[in-house]
């Protein structure tokens, strides 16, 4: 142990391990350390220590804790590291918070492979990094990781490793990387995470990358990605994260990636993304949460997708116009498109594939105010479609004949002021209320088409149903014989000429529907269900249509007329 204060040739060449303990130890000039085989904390504690260089390291095996505790070093240089073991050199300068320039010379020898990880960890001082030959280095793992004062990195021979995982996170002075060997890589996870002035990133190898997380998370001066080889890739969740001036991505291929969570999420200026390459994708949560300037969306199949995996992908995207997706799911299970779309105020369509797993479309469209049409979707497994298009006011048409599941249409077309034509499937599982008010209100619809309402012994009510439709000329109803409850039914449809509802077990009110024909009122009565005392009551002009014989024969099935 030497205790000087200024100690020059202090190691004699006989000595294996030496240890400097003094706070007061500043910089020895020469350290001849041609036996010495372990470094370990052999500045341990030098306090006032500011400068290490000269240093023969030509036997040294292990130097851990070395420099533990000196927090005045600023500068160190090490020769060749020849007999260094595999792990020997972890960690060396970590810490070591005003430390601005390192020198080490070449890395191991011989066949081993060795590590970097943590070397220069929180080194916020650290400007100027030179290595010798590092192709033995296999582990880069958190070797910058904080090195916010790092503006510059140098070539390194990185043909060996295959952890980069934190290498450079939160290097927030960094403006540029130099092209590294990247062949054996196969982590990249937070690489780059919060280096927040990098501006551009080469075209590294990263055929053999499997994790991809957090890479590029919270670089907001990133404007453009090259085409990476993202085949082997298995998780990108929060890769793009907080990328704010990234514009573009361009197409990857991503189809072994299952997770990815907020992938782009907080890319302000990301205009279009298109990703065909998704079938083993099991979530995309908050994928494009943020993403305030996106206009274009284009996934491929889903297959893998989890049942709410999908769930609010595009939603709140003021400025998104088009958005194409493949099939949804595979085999029995069931998915969710609640609030897909929800808020998506320009979006004038959408291209979507194979739904026939979606199990509930609840505000799945609602308050798209750009909203024109709908491609005839396949919702025969969808049990809940309350408030689906709700608020979308451009919307004129909706055609959905697969309803055989639904349960509930609450507030299904509520606000949909210029809805036009509506064509609905039969409802044999719809609750007892589910369809209550369903187009009331919808002053600009004109003609309505629904299948058979309800099965088994259940009731059901049409109250209210197209209750203000003053524009409504034509309704077509299935099978109504389980219905209890019509009150309101056509309250103010002022316009309505043809109207054909089947089964009808009980009284029904067209008071304000001068314009009712002849035809469809024998045609209620005709396709009533068996029964006595039941009433149509009708407007003045539409009961003058009818003849004596009309009179006798509805009398004959039950029916009278007011």
């Amino acid at each position: 142990t030497q205790n000087e204060s200024s100690i020059e040739n202090a190691v004699d060449n006989a000595y294996h391990q030496v240890k400097f303990k003094t706070s007061a130890t500043t910089a020895p000039r020469v350290i001849d350390g041609k036996n010495l085989y372990t470094a370990n904390s052999m500045f341990s504690g030098c306090t006032a220590l500011t400068t290490m260089s000269r240093f023969n390291t030509s036997n040294i095996t292990s130097t851990t804790n070395m420099f533990s505790g000196c927090t005045a070093l600023q500068s160190i240089t090490l020769g060749d590291l020849p007999k260094i073991s595999a792990s020997g050199i972890t960690g060396l300068c970590s810490g070591r918070s005003n430390l601005t320039t390192v020198s080490i010379g070449d890395i191991g020898s011989g066949s081993s492979n060795y590590s970097l990880q943590s070397m220069f960890s929180d080194c916020t001082k650290l400007s100027s990094v030179t290595f010798g030959d590092t192709s033995r280095v296999n582990n880069m793992y958190r070797m910058f990781f904080y090195c916010s004062s790092l503006t510059g990195i140098p070539l390194f021979n990185t043909s060996a490793v295959t952890n980069m995982g934190y290498m450079f996170e939160n290097c927030t002075a960094l403006t540029s990387v130099p092209y590294f060997e990247t062949s054996a890589v196969t982590a990249m996870n937070q690489m780059f995470e919060g280096c927040s002035a990098l501006t551009s990133i080469p075209v590294f190898n990263t055929s053999a990358v499997t994790l991809m997380d957090y890479m590029f998370n919270g670089c907001s001066a990133l404007t453009s990605i090259p085409v990476f080889n993202t085949s082997a890739v298995t998780s990108m969740s929060y890769m793009f994260n907080s990328c704010s001036v990234l514009t573009s991505v361009p197409i990857f291929n991503i189809s072994l990636v299952k997770n990815l969570t907020a992938m782009f999420a907080y890319c302000v200026k990301l205009t279009e993304v298109s990703i065909p390459y998704i079938e083993s994708v099991t979530t995309m949560t908050n994928m494009f949460s943020g993403c305030t300037a996106l206009q274009s969306i284009t996934l491929g199949d889903l297959p893998k997708i989890s049942a709410s995996g999908i769930t609010g992908l595009c939603s709140d995207r003021a400025n998104l116009t088009a958005v194409t997706i493949g099939d949804i799911g595979s085999g029995t299970a069931k998915y969710s498109f609640n609030t897909l779309f929800q808020n998506c105020s320009k979006l004038p369509e959408v291209t979507i594939g194979d739904i026939s797993r979606v199990s509930s479309t609840t505000q799945m469209f609602q308050n798209c105010s750009g909203l024109t049409s709908i491609p005839e979707l396949n919702t025969s497994a969808v049990t809940n479609m309350t408030a689906m298009f709700a608020y979308c006011v451009k919307l004129t048409e909706v055609s959905m004949p697969y309803t055989e599941s639904v349960t509930t249409m609450t507030s299904m077309f509520s606000g949909c002021t210029a809805l036009q034509s509506i064509t609905l499937g039969d409802l044999p599982k719809i609750s007892a209320s589910g369809i209550t008010g369903l187009c009331s209100g919808r002053s600009n619809l004109t003609t309505v088409s629904i299948g058979d309402i309800g099965s088994g012994s259940s009731n059901y009510s049409l109250q209210s149903m197209f209750s203000g439709c003053s524009k409504l000329t034509g309704v077509t109803i299935g099978d109504t014989s389980r219905v209890t409850g019509t009150t309101s039914m056509f309250t103010n449809c002022t316009a309505l000429t043809y109207c054909h509802v089947s089964g009808l077990p009980m009284n029904i009110s067209f008071t304000q529907s001068s314009a009712l024909t002849q035809e469809s009122i024998m045609y209620m009565v005709n396709n009533s269900t068996s029964g006595t005392g039941r009433t149509m009551t009708l407007h003045a002009t539409a009961k003058a249509r009818l003849s004596g014989q009309d009179i006798t024969d509805a009398t004959a099935k039950g029916w009278s007329f007011a």
